[in-house]
């Protein structure tokens, strides 16, 4: 899907291949919040196959709740792979209908380890826009003196939010 409105600035465009794939992480920072798990294709990031209500779940229940979920969309789309969609069921069509705009015919095939879920990470985003507020005009400052584009200083919302004790996964 294409979509709403056009995404990047002159000094950092958006390429147009590139806009379903940032309109996803868009919503994922400002439309999907804590309670809420994207079951989506990782090869195709904005096709969402659900959207899964985890409120007043604890961490068990939570991976336990998105495994299955994440099993049975693998599992319907096994199902769909060298099928007549003339033969689909219900859920088939409407999975279809998701993957319609996927551009390669084997859409279906290996799709099991093309299902994963992402969190909403909308309250984590407001709260590291309101942290940005004490450090990004010193950031702008920094950068502005060194010649590079401003917006350069959003980078921390998507890595650390503005958190001065945040640390790598990775390390």
């Amino acid at each position: 899907p294409t979509p709403t409105f056009a995404y990047g600035t002159e000094e950092f465009p958006c390429p147009a291949p590139l806009e379903a794939r940032v309109s996803f992480w868009v919503r994922i920072f400002t439309e999907f919040g804590k309670d809420q798990r994207i079951i989506h294709d990782t090869r195709y990031p904005w096709v969402i196959y659900e959207i899964a209500d985890v409120t007043g779940l604890n961490q068990p229940q939570i991976k336990l709740r998105v495994a299955r979920r994440k099993d049975h969309y693998g599992t319907l789309l096994e199902h769909m792979a060298g099928r007549s969609p003339a033969d689909f069921s219900e859920e088939e069509k409407r999975g279809a209908e998701m993957l319609a705009d996927v551009p390669e015919p084997g859409r279906y095939e290996l799709p099991r380890g093309r299902v994963r879920s992402q969190s909403g990470i909308r309250e984590q985003f407001i709260e590291g826009l309101r942290r940005s507020g004490i450090y990004r005009p010193a950031v702008e400052a920094i950068l502005d003196s060194l010649g590079v584009p401003r917006e350069l200083a959003c980078l921390p919302h998507v890595e650390s939010g503005y958190h001065p004790g945040a640390t790598s996964k990775a390390g």
